[in-house]
């Protein structure tokens, strides 16, 4: 009996040891909540090919569009971060589209205008949602007259973006590939919705940020966003026609250098300005073309399919506000014989 005793004394204590031992330490935890409001500036293109050729091209606006914006931030030990960002475009009239047709770049090579229509572009709904992870650098350098280290920060993530427009009233000018465009052409006028346009995004991110500190409270802050590989669904409705193109696009590129000055006038609140400049392009992919009418669908190799392009200006100004969690504890692991 006192042998076992002994023996169920040694367990436990080896037991609490090893858990000591296995012990995990959480760093203290960091959370900030950010809003801010601004506008994005610039324009969306879709393609239709024939051969490798340009056959059309439509500009979708953005002249500009209202955006508002929410982020969160958890860090851990002012070095691991998890960020989640949503920005929500405010459907406005967002100017004017065109649609510009080469009808005969397929006859003779001719990248002449044949055919354009304008139409009154209203965005319906634009949709950014950024998911990234990142970990922080604090090199042994401090900014200009600061006392905080300037900081280096890598990142990884993923990105969703939506976007869709209608185009409405307007006119078109036609020749059908029988002569050259000219603005003296007749006008053939359009009332209600003509097209609708969506385009989805999909893409893996990578990218990096140098922060500098500014005396007591400012700080400036320079990045670069990238991806290699972006995909998108564009979906494209003719309603006078009752047809609808549903491109399947790959191979983007998007590139996105943005700049921040932030003030904090106290170490939780922060105050910002904020601006970027986001490029995506490259890419290309075959189209279906379902009739709406009799519900038959056509499908058209990537030489003869489409492809997309976004590229547009971001500003905002916005508020940051960072709570501090209770200080590190530990926890204890455990493993079952």
């Amino acid at each position: 009996m006192c042998s076992r005793r002994y023996v169920i004394t040694a367990i436990l204590i080896a037991f609490l040891g090893a858990a000591n031992a296995f012990s995990l330490e959480i760093p203290p935890l960091e959370v900030s909540l950010a809003a801010s409001a601004g506008i994005i500036s610039g324009n969306a293109k879709e393609f239709v090919y024939a051969n490798d050729n340009t056959l059309s091209e439509l500009v979708w606006p953005l002249d500009p569009v209202y955006v508002l914006a929410l982020d969160t931030q958890f860090v851990w030990g002012k070095k691991l971060g998890i960020a989640v960002n949503v920005s929500m475009g405010l459907p406005r009239d967002a100017g004017t589209l065109t649609d510009t047709d080469f009808m005969n770049v397929t006859v003779n090579g001719s990248d002449a205008k044949t055919d354009y229509s304008e139409h009154d572009a209203r965005l319906d709904h634009l949709v950014l949602i950024d998911l990234a992870a990142s970990w922080t650098y604090w090199l042994p350098l401090r900014g200009p007259a600061s006392k905080t280290s300037i900081t280096i920060t890598p990142s990884i993530g993923f990105r969703y973006f939506s976007l869709k427009w209608t185009g409405s009233d307007g006119y078109g000018q036609y020749t059908y590939g029988k002569s050259d465009w000219s603005e003296s052409l007749p006008k053939t006028e359009f009332s209600g919705s003509v097209i609708e346009y969506r385009q989805r995004y999909i893409a893996p991110l990578a990218g990096i940020a140098v922060n500098l500190p500014v005396g007591a409270h400012l700080a400036v802050e320079a990045a670069v966003t990238g991806s290699p590989a972006v995909w998108c669904d564009g979906t494209d409705s003719h309603m006078l026609t009752k047809k609808d193109y549903h491109d399947y696009l790959s191979g983007g590129i998007l590139l996105e250098p943005r700049a921040r000055v932030s003030w904090a006038p106290e170490p939780t609140l922060n105050i910002f300005a904020d601006c970027a400049w986001t490029r995506i392009f490259n890419l290309r992919g075959p189209t279906e073309k379902t009739d709406l009418t009799t519900g038959n669908t056509t499908a058209y190799s990537k030489k003869n399919g489409g492809g997309a392009e976004y590229t547009a200006w971001t500003m905002k100004l916005g508020v940051k506000k960072t709570f501090k969690a209770a200080k590190s504890s530990r926890v204890h692991e455990s493993e079952e014989a």
